[in-house]
């Protein structure tokens, strides 16, 4: 496994790639800190002062996975000194430069420090690919799990919807799985003067079609959230069910934006991975996890905070009917009616002026 080659291989071109795969995966990082940064406040105001339920453990798991994620791409991007870097240049070793050696160094240097190996033969590339396909699968994985949730309220809890839809979620990501493990074959990590790198000998033709199962996980998710609202919107609507369509019509509007801009990212991704089979595969990557987690999140922020302010709307009605029923003095019902409307909760009031 290990061969020696020299560094002029590594042409300007290829410099100019990894400049552009440093910045994308900057980029995503930057989209996930910024994101909980603005919504942090609702997090911490629709999230955490509910009980602990499965929606509350995969919006945390969610959340704060990509965000670790996003910490460990700055720090694996940007770890190299100023000095080491120049130093390289200098000698001429533009190969350091290769993403691949960065990226794998930098994540899994840490381990070789403190796992007895001989590192001629340990296949960083092999451990590369794994990493970014399972977290990628993974993240999958969460957003895919508030997806079904949402899905199975909206068909009333129906068991065989949920069975269907798991069954063909987990089919999918079978499929990718395989197709990511087949591609790692094709990554070698050699030994040269200046170090371990790696490199890829042939992408299998079909690589490309690690997308193609979860891109029809979206649509089947998506289509039947749309089917589901075409005939909620056929229904007769009452009072009761007039306040309800609200909660629905937010759980299929999501699941459409959701869809939309997840299914525009893996799509995006298939047409690179079509198009290259360079430095550029690398240039996606780390995209559709960030969407899918951003996305995903603000699933389950939006419907929760829709849910809040649906039980403070129908509680303040029931003060004010219930207030109304009373002929007391009209300073204490304009009392009691006020802090209903403003959802707190009155246990006792004056009512010596009634009649």
């Amino acid at each position: 496994m290990s061969a020696s080659i020299s560094a002029p291989l590594v042409s300007i071109a290829d410099l100019n790639g990894i400049q552009i795969v440093l910045c994308t995966r900057l980029a995503s990082a930057a989209v996930i800190i910024y994101d909980h940064f603005v919504t942090f406040d609702r997090e911490v105001a629709a999230i955490w002062p509910r009980r602990w339920s499965l929606a509350k453990i995969l919006f945390l798991t969610n959340r704060y996975f990509a965000l670790t994620v996003a910490i460990f791409i700055i720090y694996s991007t940007h770890s190299y000194s100023t000095s080491e870097r120049s130093s390289d240049i200098h000698q001429g070793h533009l190969l350091t430069y290769l993403p691949e050696t960065m990226y794998v160094w930098k994540i899994f240097g840490f381990i070789l420090l403190h796992i007895p190996i001989d590192r001629n033969e340990f296949n960083l590339g092999l451990l590369l690919i794994q990493y970014e396909g399972w977290v990628g699968l993974f993240s999958f994985m969460l957003t895919q799990g508030i997806l079904q949730l949402r899905l199975y309220a909206l068909y009333s809890m129906d068991k065989k919807i949920l069975g269907f839809t798991l069954a063909f979620h987990l089919v999918c990501l079978i499929t990718s799985a395989w197709i990511m493990e087949v591609a790692a074959a094709a990554i070698a990590t050699i030994q040269t003067s200046v170090g371990l790198f790696c490199i890829s000998h042939n992408y299998p033709t079909y690589f490309y079609s690690f997308w193609i199962p979860l891109l029809l996980s979206e649509i089947l998710l998506c289509t039947l959230a749309v089917v589901r609202g075409i005939r909620e919107s056929s229904n007769a609507n009452g009072s009761i069910l007039q306040r309800g369509r609200r909660l629905v019509d937010i759980l299929i509007r999501d699941s459409v934006i959701y869809f939309i801009g997840v299914g525009v990212v893996y799509l995006i991704c298939m047409v690179v991975w079509i198009n290259e089979t360079g430095i550029y595969l690398q240039a996606p990557i780390t995209f559709p996890i960030v969407i899918s987690s951003t996305l995903g999140s603000r699933l389950i922020l939006n419907i929760r905070e829709a849910d809040t302010i649906s039980y403070r709307s129908r509680f303040s009605s029931f003060c004010i009917e219930e207030t109304l029923r009373f002929k007391s003095g009209g300073n204490n019902v304009s009392n009691l009616t006020s802090a209903c409307e403003e959802g707190l909760v009155v246990t006792e009031w004056n009512t010596s002026g009634a009649q």
